[in-house]
């Protein structure tokens, strides 16, 4: 029986062949540790491990093996230090400091590694941490010194990571490049809003999820176009001035709406999410903040989501002046109305939309409890200024988004 020779082609390395984006591309799909093995195969697999400009750091693999997570960390660190100066896209870190084995040298680590991000200019930081149940999570304060991140999100588990904004926030030159920030479970400060209004000249996208920390938030920008913030009962005051805005979604959760103000400035506004919650009974104030926001942004106003209480009142919130509210829904493509079974206003603002928006093209009707047949019939039955809109119903756990 012949013996098998070993091919000529086994002993070609293809890989270290490779043109540099090409190998880079390669090494972006690969776990930590499996890069840390091939870096260790010849000069050329090491020199395209260090200088790859994607980086994803994964603790979930060795959650539960302590060595290897105490190796994975020694080796994220050595690569860092190595990587300052080189050109870096984007770094990806998921961690889990509430599995860990040592809370305060890994915290320190991660901290460490924050740090060395914003040396090796990274371009895209995204993190996805669970921290440790109940604690803060203190973000380091020389990420704000970053001139080259254009995409930053953050999002934490468990507890709340606190961003500091600078103290001195003129001589601030770091997020001169930043476009997108995205952050969720953070405890800002009163400053917030003034950092992003002076620093980002360039954000388009500012996306604020379970927010805590400050009671008002004052925003002006020539630059943001996509605005979304979730607050808790924190905030009361919310001022946004931003003249390229074009979507924009509010979930507000407060135990009274008497002392909120809401002012919105935002011309070419043209779609809407309004969702509110509270602890205690409506009041009209919330409701008159609101349709004073919508009038100043009339004409634009593509779609439209309105939730909870917001119709609960003796008086309709529109319909007042009719001839303005006309205006706020000539261009309006398709709404979203959370209908509870709690009053006629509810059924009233339906009505309104559908006998004013000429170009609406789809309503949803969201309910909350059985909607009987005879309140559907009345709602498809209602006269339509639009030949052309389609009415769906369909049950209040469906998410709300824009199309």
């Amino acid at each position: 029986m012949e013996t098998m020779s070993e091919s000529p082609m086994t002993s070609i390395d293809r890989f270290s062949g490779l043109p540099d984006d090409i190998a880079h591309k390669v090494v972006s799909y690969l776990k930590t540790e499996d890069i840390s093995r091939l870096s260790a195969v010849s000069k050329r697999c090491r020199q395209l491990c260090i200088s790859s400009p994607v980086l994803n750091f994964e603790v979930v693999p060795y959650q539960t093996n302590a060595r290897k997570r105490a190796q994975l960390m020694n080796y994220v660190e050595r690569l860092l230090a190595l990587r300052i100066g080189m050109d870096t896209q984007e770094c990806r870190i998921r961690w889990c400091l509430e599995s860990s084995f040592n809370f305060a040298d890994e915290e320190y680590r991660l901290l460490s590694w924050l740090h060395h991000a914003v040396k090796c200019d990274f371009k895209r930081l995204f993190l996805d941490n669970n921290l440790k149940c109940g604690s803060d999570f203190v973000l380091p304060s020389s990420l704000f010194c970053s001139k080259s991140l254009e995409i930053l999100k953050m999002r934490f588990h468990n507890g709340v990571a606190v961003l500091k904004t600078p103290s001195s926030i003129g001589n601030t030159h770091g997020f001169s490049s930043l476009k997108c920030l995205r952050m969720q479970s953070v405890r800002i400060h009163d400053r917030f809003g003034e950092f992003i209004s002076s620093c980002c000249k360039f954000l388009e996208e500012l996306s604020l999820t379970e927010i805590k920390g400050t009671e008002s938030i004052t925003i002006t920008s020539s630059s943001l176009k996509v605005l979304y913030i979730s607050f808790g009962f924190d905030l009361l005051h919310l001022h946004i001035s931003a003249e390229k805005l074009v979507h924009m979604g509010l979930f507000w959760v407060f135990h009274s709406p008497i002392d909120c103000k809401l002012q919105l400035s935002a011309p070419n506004l043209e779609h809407f999410a309004y969702v509110i919650e509270h602890s205690t009974a409506p009041k009209t104030s919330i409701d008159k903040n609101l349709v004073r926001a919508l009038h100043d942004v009339a004409g634009n106003i593509k779609g439209l989501i309105l939730t909870d209480d917001y119709m609960q009142e003796d008086n309709r919130a529109f319909g007042r002046q009719e001839s303005q509210d006309v205006l706020i829904l000539q261009n309006l493509k398709f709404a979203t109305i959370e209908f509870t079974g709690h009053g006629k206003n509810q059924l009233e603002l339906i009505k309104f939309i559908l006998k004013t928006a000429k170009d609406l093209q789809n309503m949803t009707v969201l309910y909350a409890s059985p909607l009987r047949s005879r309140v559907r019939n009345v709602i498809i039955q209602y006269k339509k200024a639009s030949s052309n809109v389609k009415l769906t119903f369909l049950p209040l756990q469906v998410p709300l988004h824009f199309p």
